[in-house]
């Protein structure tokens, strides 16, 4: 109680010193200041920062993409690197051996056998038209099928 009291006794004894002071001449120059402030509020930003506000989003998103990209063809490069090294010299063995054919084959061929095989061919290839009508005259429906195979 008695600290009570002496609290009382002093807050009774008339007015102190406030606890927080005013630097000496704030309020006369603070019109000024506050009008410099609204002014400097009312300047419009310089575009430079806007655009880096743009990019920096943007290159980061380039900068992700690039990371997943390189995160994912290298790994894969080495593990599909021996696959492919094997597939690409068993088709290189193939195509040198068709090679060695196909040149076998045509070394034995001039031009006038060349020429002499392909009109035989053609030739023997003409149907009559006895074969076409006999032909098209066989092709059944299905309905006719279905009655054959059920009579």
């Amino acid at each position: 109680m008695k600290n009570f009291d002496d609290i009382l006794k002093t807050e009774n004894n008339g007015p102190q010193k406030p606890p927080f002071d005013v630097p000496p001449g704030y309020f006369e120059t603070f019109e000024d200041r506050l009008e410099a402030k609204i002014a400097a509020l009312d300047e419009k930003p310089s575009t430079r920062k806007t655009i880096i506000r743009i990019l920096k989003p943007v290159a980061g998103l380039a900068a992700s993409f690039l990371l997943i990209m390189l995160l994912l063809k290298y790994p894969l490069q080495k593990i599909t690197q021996d696959t492919s090294s094997q597939d690409e010299t068993a088709l290189l063995e193939d195509s040198d051996s068709w090679q060695d054919v196909l040149m076998g084959n045509t070394a034995f061929f001039d031009d006038n056998t060349l020429l002499g095989a392909i009109t035989a061919e053609e030739g023997s290839n003409s149907i009559q038209s006895d074969e076409v009508i006999t032909i098209l005259s066989a092709e059944l429906t299905d309905y006719e099928v279905y009655a054959e195979l059920y009579n």
